[in-house]
């Protein structure tokens, strides 16, 4: 398996949850379980996919497993504030 992979099956809801925050993680499952992700790609450390939040365009999201931990990028508005995990990081997390 790929090592982005293993490291998430270890991270448990409430790993995810601390790791996001409770109201990220919260948002994020909600995208998850309405199926919004879409062309998810796990490349060894790496994972992409795009979170579709609305009719607009999906987001772009791209995660990265480094040795300082889980390092994303997204390009919704959000994240280009905060440059912090955002809603849709945590969808392709979840």
């Amino acid at each position: 398996a790929d090592p982005i992979s293993d490291a998430l099956a270890t991270l448990s809801d409430r790993g995810l949850r601390r790791l996001l925050g409770a109201r990220t993680f919260l948002r994020g499952l909600e995208y998850f379980r309405r199926k919004a992700v879409e062309n998810l790609r796990v490349d060894g450390s790496k994972a992409s996919g795009a979170v579709r939040a609305n009719d607009a365009l999906p987001f772009q999201v791209q995660v990265e497993l480094t040795q300082d931990g889980i390092q994303s990028r997204c390009d919704c508005p959000v994240y280009a504030k905060t440059r912090n995990h955002c809603k849709h990081v945590a969808a392709v997390l979840i």
